[in-house]
């Protein structure tokens, strides 16, 4: 009889434990001082520097670059798109 009871309860306690969310940091988290810094005209090294490597790399623009900063417990998400000329230089940024 004991058995049956613990039987029932188990699935209850099961989903209970499904509620819970880690907070999850994704990407390299920047600030906005560090994209203050980034003008046009900055050097790639100067951005490697501030930022680091990017996070990933646009397919049909080979000169544009792409980083990505998610914080899962604020519900916030930043993607910072730069893009070089062929002197590694920044021709244009673009944030959200």
């Amino acid at each position: 009889m004991g058995y049956r009871f613990l039987y029932a309860l188990l699935p209850v306690f099961l989903l209970f434990g499904c509620g819970y969310r880690l907070s999850v940091l994704q990407g390299l988290p920047y600030e906005q001082s560090d994209i203050k810094s980034i003008s046009v005209g900055s050097s790639r090294e100067d951005v490697y520097r501030i930022l680091g490597s990017p996070n990933f790399f646009d397919p049909f623009h080979a000169s544009c670059e792409g980083y990505f900063h998610k914080h899962s417990a604020m519900h916030q998400q930043y993607v910072l798109w730069l893009c070089f000329d062929d002197s590694g230089r920044v021709v244009s940024s673009t944030s959200s």
